[in-house]
């Protein structure tokens, strides 16, 4: 019995397609023209999802300028929503290898989006004058830049996957080394004896080795978040409305949870694939070294009467089917089958784009595993030395990967609790006073929104002058550099500056992030949103992620109490016209944004825009990549009153402190920082907060010098 058809027409003619299916035309003759490998393109779910999210975007885009009736819209989003949860996927059913560029895949999910939203308009598939897969579901695109940015956002979460597999193993041979730290064996060059080593010694190269490896794979994926789309077929924007770029990167980002940002000029990125190229090498790198170890390990474990003999894998499987008892390094085998792969793409790749055109690399297979804060990874059991003995117990050895950073923390934590003196709160803030100088929280979040913590790292505190840093970015982002004829940039000797000082330089403060300094950012932020303090506060909110954050009254409160010295230089200031708002009005803006209440979880997140070079959570641009720059310039010269000298010497790296016992600080990057504890040093400083940040730096290695 034949199965039940319908009829579909192209440019070529018409076809008759399953009526059961959600692909049509376009992906018949793809399936037809393309049976290469037999792999179709819903082997890699992270595509799929990828291209189900771009189309979602721009359907929400093309709804929000008026190109796309909002019932239509609303189709084409619920089907890719469903997609997206994983429905469909078997639709998906074109070559993973095709000619065109792509344009297989993207008239394949054209063609199942459109199918599905015409049933959930109650329309059957096929009847596309009601809801059309290129006039509706492809409106404003073309695959040029369809596919490529589809292919970078898979390219982004497989890439989550294979870094958290490769923490795992960094785990394990950091484990290792601890286990064979006493084990003596020999080292050897061209196979010949050289001079004795440890296990450990050994094990430990292998760990750096992956911890390398990852700090390289974390910065190629910054690249791979600039996207094209808007730019259709040749990156002119043929076809796209105005404003339609911006929106669908705004809607994509919100979609995707990442900082996608458009690429400056869209004919240049729609031909250039350097940043898969650079991904594709660092893949290499990975494969390489990984192949390395396991030849190591071949090698080490050979035998076990005529070879090395010196480790035992654990047996798998059994190695032969004439020799009873042979066992062979199997897992060992196959990664090294696997790194000849990766190596064969990498040169693949590097032809796809020599060739001008976008270039599809195929996304990992399998979901990315979940990130979560302050999580530890088991990793793999059952490598043992010959002679080893038990494990070693007590003994931990730290590896320092700026992706893996809870064991980091944790260490630090344990050698803050045994240090003696952690200074006195900021009693001169009667609302301060009270805080337990041996609190201690610390948090450290990546650019994609991953925090670590440990501590008191979700317990709100103080944020007092670390608001400083927030203010000044809304202000220069507003007015950019004629904020600098109102304010200085050098580093003053007085927590407060001084009115001698402010004198002789004619009511211009020193830098923005001593208090006078404060002042005027705040007061001129305050003229132009009326609001400095909640401005400032929703800023807070969206950064973090956390829409509780709120005010402390009764912090606020005691600030104005006790804000003579303050007010003071509001009014010096004023006398030099470098105040426009009445003083008392600037002092309640400035008391309430000294006030805020954050967790480190949450102004770590909220400083990740400096991390980022100057972009938001939801991918907009604040700042130039050149205004962050000097905002974390000045953190590093003026954040800590008037120890940034110590500091930068101990800690290496952008900071601004508070009162409140906080700190923050910036690995532009990598990463950012909030570390807590109440107690204070005579400079105002936190004690525990900056051996924290130094012990963090030693560890980690990351420092901008």
């Amino acid at each position: 019995m034949t199965a039940p058809t319908r009829s579909e027409h192209d440019l070529l003619g018409d076809r008759d397609v399953p009526a059961d299916a959600y692909w049509g035309v376009h992906t018949l003759r793809a399936t037809e023209n393309f049976p290469i490998t037999g792999t179709p393109i819903s082997a890699y779910p992270h595509l799929i999802d990828a291209l189900a999210a771009v189309k979602e975007a721009a359907a929400l885009a093309n709804e929000e300028l008026g190109l796309l009736d909002p019932k239509k819209a609303a189709a084409i989003v619920e089907a890719c929503r469903e997609i997206r949860d994983g429905e469909l996927h078997d639709q998906f059913v074109v070559d993973v290898v095709q000619g065109g560029a792509g344009t297989s895949t993207n008239m394949n999910a054209n063609e199942v989006v459109a199918n599905r939203a015409l049933e959930l308009l109650g329309h059957a598939k096929g009847e596309y004058q009601h809801l059309h897969p290129n006039e509706d579901v492809n409106l404003g695109q073309s695959t040029n830049d369809v596919y490529p940015t589809a292919v970078k956002i898979a390219t982004v979460f497989a890439v989550r996957g294979l870094l958290e597999a490769m923490s795992v193993l960094q785990d394990a041979f950091a484990r290792k080394a601890v286990e064979f730290h006493d084990v003596l064996k020999m080292g050897r060059t061209q196979l010949q004896d050289a001079v004795p080593m440890t296990l450990g010694q050994e094990f430990s190269a292998y760990a750096v080795m992956i911890d390398e490896d990852r700090a390289r794979l974390a910065e190629a994926v910054e690249l791979i978040h600039e996207i094209n789309l808007g730019a259709t077929a040749i990156g002119t924007g043929l076809n796209a409305p105005a404003g339609y770029a911006e929106a669908a990167r705004r809607h994509l980002a919100a979609i995707t949870g990442l900082p996608l940002v458009t690429a400056a000029n869209l004919v240049e990125a729609t031909q250039d694939c350097g940043a898969f190229v650079q991904m594709s090498g660092v893949l290499k790198r990975i494969a390489v070294k990984l192949s390395k170890s396991c030849n190591d390990l071949r090698l080490l474990s050979s035998g076990p009467r005529a070879g090395l003999g010196e480790i035992n894998l654990p047996p798998v499987q059994a190695g032969s089917s004439i020799m009873p008892g042979k066992v062979n390094p199997v897992i060992p085998e196959v990664v090294n089958q696997v790194a000849f792969e990766v190596i064969g793409n990498d040169v693949t790749i590097t032809m796809a784009a020599e060739g001008e055109g976008p270039v599809a690399r195929r996304p990992a297979r399998g979901p990315a595993p979940p990130r979560g804060p302050g999580r530890q990874r088991p990793g793999p059991a059952g490598l043992t030395h010959a002679s080893a003995p038990g494990p070693a117990e007590g003994r931990m050895l730290i590896m320092t990967s700026p992706t893996t950073f809870q064991p980091v923390l944790e260490r630090i934590a344990e050698e803050i609790e045994r240090t003696p003196g952690r200074g006195r709160p900021a009693d001169y803030i009667p609302a301060l006073a009270a805080r337990d100088p041996r609190s201690f929280g610390m948090a450290v979040a990546e650019p994609d929104g991953t925090v670590y913590g440990v501590g008191d790292w979700r317990q709100p505190f103080s944020a007092q002058s670390l608001t400083k840093v927030f203010t000044l970015a809304l202000e220069l982002a507003r007015e950019g550099d004629a904020l600098w004829e109102h304010v200085g940039r050098e580093p003053s000797g007085n927590p407060f500056n001084s009115l001698v000082q402010l004198e002789y330089e004619n009511g211009i403060p020193r830098n923005p992030f001593i208090n006078a300094g404060a002042l005027v950012v705040t007061d001129r932020l305050h003229t132009r949103t009326g609001d400095a303090s909640g401005e400032l506060l929703e800023f807070l909110r969206a950064e973090s992620g956390n829409p509780a954050l709120t005010f402390d009254e009764e912090v606020a409160a005691s600030e104005s109490a006790h804000g003579d010295r303050n007010a003071a230089l509001g009014h010096f200031m004023a006398s030099y016209r470098n105040i426009d708002n009445p003083v008392p009005v600037l002092l309640e803006q400035y008391f309430r944004q000294c006030s805020i209440a954050a967790s480190c979880a949450d102004l770590a997140l909220a400083t990740t825009f400096l991390a980022r070079h100057g972009i938001r959570a939801d991918g907009t641009r604040l700042l130039t990549r050149s205004q962050a720059k000097q905002i974390n310039a000045i953190m590093l010269t003026c954040g800590t009153y008037d120890a940034a000298g110590d500091f930068a010497y101990r800690v290496g790296l952008p900071g601004k402190s508070g009162v409140g016992g906080g700190i923050i600080a910036v690995v532009p990057g990598r990463c950012t920082l909030c570390v807590w504890s109440p107690g204070l040093d005579e400079r105002g400083n936190s004690v525990a907060g900056v051996a924290a940040l130094d012990r963090f730096t030693t560890l980690t290695g990351l420092s901008v010098f």
